[in-house]
């Protein structure tokens, strides 16, 4: 061994260094370890088996001693190594459980006994249904059957729902119909609203079908109609008043 040493001697020797050329130290036998014991003095291990490590253990001196197995495991000490190594067959894994995901997957198990292969697989969901939270506030989510989409007509206003409004929506919706306002003449209606029971035209009247007729107003006009007759034309009309003798053009005079 070869370099320094600081030595405490009394007097004016003391903390001096010394250099050597070489230091033997007695009372050690081969291959021990040397330490610092807890009062700065040097202190010896015993020298180390095979397999054996220079081990710690606080506030106190080190210690030499060789690792544990553990279950399922072995350690074979040789010279200058240690060798760890996992014994038995690694056990068996028969079956395992998808936990929250069970209602998306299924679980499986191969070579269960050698090298297991851990599967997951989805599972069959029911026809027309959806996976997700259908609870209107913060749940976890299930398997959940569509919404119909369903409708109530009105006397003069039908809607024909299409493609499969039994299973189309994530909720139950219903549709009522009705009649709000008044229908324009340019849609078929009168442009006016008629009350309970009367109809009110505005402006000039025409009708078409078998027989046409127009009627048009000049001014404001008030007609009252018989229960039952035939309104005259202006060929049936009198047409000539003198004296007692009148003309009816349509018989050719009287």
């Amino acid at each position: 061994m070869f370099g320094e040493i600081a030595f405490k001697l009394p007097g004016a020797y003391n903390n001096k260094t010394f250099s050597f050329n070489s230091l033997y130290l007695t009372s050690l036998s081969p291959n021990q370890l040397l330490y610092a014991s807890a009062n700065n003095q040097i202190a010896s291990l015993g020298a180390l088996t095979n397999g054996q490590l220079f081990i710690g253990s606080t506030g106190n001196a080190p210690v030499a001693a060789t690792l544990t197995a553990g279950s399922g495991v072995s350690i074979s000490n040789g010279a200058g190594s240690i060798t760890i190594s996992a014994t038995g067959s690694g056990g068996t894994v028969t079956n395992f459980s998808s936990g929250n995901l069970s209602p998306l997957f299924t679980t499986s198990v191969a070579n269960p006994t050698t090298t297991p292969a851990l599967s997951f697989s989805l599972s069959n969901a029911g026809a027309n249904t959806y996976f997700g939270n259908a609870t209107g506030s913060s749940a976890a989510p299930s398997y959940t059957t569509a919404g119909a989409l369903t409708k109530t007509d009105d006397t003069n206003v039908t809607l024909t729902l299409g493609g499969s409004p039994t299973v189309s929506l994530l909720a139950a919706t219903s549709l009522t119909l009705g009649w709000n306002g008044t229908l324009s003449g340019t849609r078929g209606g009168t442009g006016v609203n008629n009350g309970s029971s009367t109809i009110t035209i505005g402006g000039n009247v025409a009708f078409s079908g078998a027989f046409t007729f127009t009627g048009t107003l000049t001014g404001n006009t008030n007609v009252t109609f018989p229960t039952s007759g035939t309104l005259a034309t202006t060929s049936q009309i009198i047409t000539n008043l003198n004296g007692d003798s009148f003309a009816y053009s349509r018989f050719g005079g009287l």
